[in-house]
């Protein structure tokens, strides 16, 4: 296990950068105290990484129709907005991060596309491109928001995954400086692909499969890697566990209290 505790604290700040954003900008539009958002977006992050994916958005979806007395229709249009508009944001973001490595020479290319024609990139480039001013186009009929108020979350969105890249690329650093960076590079970018699959619990697991399955990747430092990533796994597992259940048991309380007055 990594001795440094940094390393400890990282985990920490990592572990709530996604309920912290995802609270104040539910909070800009419900008349919620983010406190209480807080602990909702906890749950939802748990549940969709441990349990199936967007499962935590529906617990979401039904904690605030519940909670507000409002339809579900005004809730799932604005979470649909929020959605659409965190998915640009982590490929833009991504973007930028493939990007800084390629021209940093941070990133083994060659690991992800192998001898695949370069056209194959530019074409992927063109689709992303038309698919962005289509949807600039008509993002009027895709949105309910205002046109500021997307811009708005889109920017936290953008932030908050740009703040993630810089904190995990720290937290292996303190523990292996003497890595050089484009193994960090390549990691990353394993790590960020297999976050964006859809409907896959323990997309975390997967990921350190493919990183340590890589040849050449982690190179003579393959039992540091997997021990630095495995225990920051167990780590996320048992603050999931420590925090599902009492905030739940706190949170079906205060409803109780709610309704009984």
């Amino acid at each position: 296990m990594p001795t440094t505790p940094w390393f400890y604290v990282t985990i920490g700040l990592m572990y709530v950068t996604l309920p912290i954003f995802e609270a104040g900008i539910y909070g800009s539009f419900f008349p919620i105290p983010r406190k209480n958002l807080f602990s909702i977006f906890v749950r939802k992050k748990i549940l969709n990484s441990d349990f199936m994916g967007y499962s935590g958005d529906v617990f979401v979806l039904y904690w605030i129709k519940n909670r507000l007395n409002i339809s579900e229709g005004k809730v799932f249009r604005f979470m649909v907005d929020n959605g659409i508009t965190s998915s640009v944001g982590a490929f833009s973001a991504t973007g930028v991060l493939f990007s800084l490595l390629i021209l940093t020479d941070s990133i083994r290319w060659g690991d992800f596309m192998g001898d695949k024609n370069p056209m194959v990139i530019v074409g992927a480039i063109l689709l992303l491109v038309v698919l962005g001013i289509a949807g600039y186009r008509f993002r009027r009929a895709i949105f309910s928001l205002p046109g500021k108020s997307v811009i708005r979350i889109y920017m936290a969105h953008f932030a908050r995954f740009m703040l993630n890249f810089g904190m995990q690329i720290l937290q292996w650093w303190l523990v292996l400086p003497i890595m050089p960076f484009d193994v960090w590079g390549t990691m990353l970018a394993i790590l960020t692909i297999s976050n964006r699959l859809p409907f896959i619990p323990a997309k975390d697991l997967v990921a350190v499969s493919v990183i340590l399955g890589l040849s050449g990747v982690v190179e003579n430092s393959e039992a540091a890697i997997s021990a630095m990533l495995l225990t920051r796994i167990a780590i996320d597992r048992v603050l999931n566990l420590s925090f599902f259940i009492p905030l739940s048991l706190s949170d079906r309380k205060k409803r109780k209290k709610i309704d009984s007055e």
